[in-house]
């Protein structure tokens, strides 16, 4: 969607840093919508009736994305003229329906982006070795179709925009939701559904753990000793706290049910920041290497990436300035567009490495009823990264 956005709000007679204002606004929104809708599935609906009622409002905002393009501008007759054209601006309802339908599609991939991907990797049974393995490359080439995906946006939709009109555009991405909808609506039978074990929500319950640690604080460290904590509990012992039963409450009242639900709030805990500790051993993994190995090995390569990125962005002005195009902004600088191949297959790599290992971990460290929300976690430092554009 972001793809030449700039360039149709441009349509609606904004500057272009106004254009770009709203189509970071815009993406910051796509990135942090996901959170609330792993929320929502993970704690209500479920991840399929979520994908299904996210299918089809992502429909409706297309539908209402292509009706703002194709409705003619209802323009006073002083603007029928060439010369004048130009300057008129779109009347303002079709401006608000335009935005309004933008951000609709913001609010359907809050729930499509994060429970599509964990509903996808629910397929495979962890507890088989082989289909265990199969889940990590389940990443992978989910990934891989995302960039397909890309490519062919880029290729064929933008040529259609600027060679047909903004209406098409806007309506095979429409009509392709469509399609996708059906084709997982077929499938439903042949899917596996993750029950809920838990009488309460998780979003509940995990509040609950907050509260109880809050009303158990003043709990001495001898206390907390006679609590049986597996290995994991040493970290986050704040946390361990509601398994006590404080003074004013009976022990009935004041223990959650088992430890499972401590140990699954420090699993959430454990991902607010991604540096966190490895408490398993290096080796000894079905993968060959682990995910923190990957998102490391593509941070790595991202700083060497923007290391050659400088470089060739110092040679560039190092022509301009031989001749003499530093101040002439609209000039076309005599470089061969072969300079940006090395940074821009190093992104690829990048790419690969980091956001792959970024949703494999999310998946794999929350417990079974946060995979949505796991997933949605690392969409928000994009949100970061646009917000702080």
């Amino acid at each position: 969607m972001c793809f030449k956005l700039s360039a149709y709000i441009g349509r609606c007679r904004q500057s272009t840093a106004a254009a770009a204002e709203n189509v970071n606004a815009w993406s910051g929104t796509a990135s942090l919508t996901p959170l609330l809708g792993a929320l929502v599935a993970d704690s209500f609906l479920g991840r399929y009736h979520t994908i299904v009622f996210a299918s089809l409002l992502n429909i409706l905002g297309l539908g209402l994305l292509t009706l703002s393009a194709v409705l003619p501008f209802f323009v006073s007759s002083n603007c029928q003229t060439t010369d004048n054209a130009n300057a008129c601006a779109p009347p303002q309802h079709q401006v608000v329906l335009f935005f309004f339908s933008l951000y609709l599609v913001a609010i359907a991939q809050g729930g499509h982006k994060p429970c599509v991907q964990a509903f996808g990797a629910d397929q495979f049974d962890p507890l088989d070795s082989e289909e265990c393995k199969a889940r990590s490359s389940f990443f992978n080439w989910w990934y891989f179709g995302m960039c397909g995906g890309n490519i062919a946006t880029i290729s064929v939709l933008n040529y259609i925009q600027d060679n047909f009109n903004w209406g098409l555009g806007f309506g095979i991405p429409c009509v392709a939701m469509c399609l996708a909808l059906v084709s997982f609506w077929l499938g439903t039978m042949t899917y596996r559904f993750s029950s809920r074990c838990e009488e309460k929500i998780p979003l509940v319950r995990i509040g609950m753990v907050f509260l109880k640690a809050v009303r158990n604080s003043r709990a001495t460290s001898v206390e907390e000793t006679k609590v049986q904590c597996d290995r994991d509990s040493q970290q986050f012992r704040f946390l361990n706290k509601p398994l006590l039963a404080s003074d004013d409450h009976s022990a009935e009242d004041g223990k959650i049910s088992n430890i499972n639900d401590a140990e699954e709030e420090k699993g959430l805990a454990r991902l607010v920041p991604i540096l966190v500790p490895i408490t398993r051993t290096i080796t000894g993994t079905s993968c060959g290497i682990t995910k923190l190995q990957r998102v490391g090995t593509g941070i790595f390569l991202s700083v060497l990436t923007m290391a050659i990125a400088a470089l060739v962005e110092m040679k560039r002005l190092e022509i301009a300035r031989e001749y003499g195009l530093v101040d002439v902004p609209n000039a076309t600088v005599p470089m061969t567009i072969w300079w940006l191949v090395p940074q821009y297959l190093l992104f690829g790599i990048t790419e690969v490495f980091t956001m792959i290992g970024l949703q494999e971990f999310f998946y794999d460290q929350v417990p079974r009823e946060f995979r949505s929300i796991g997933l949605s976690l690392y969409l928000k430092y994009f949100w970061c990264g646009e917000l702080s554009k």
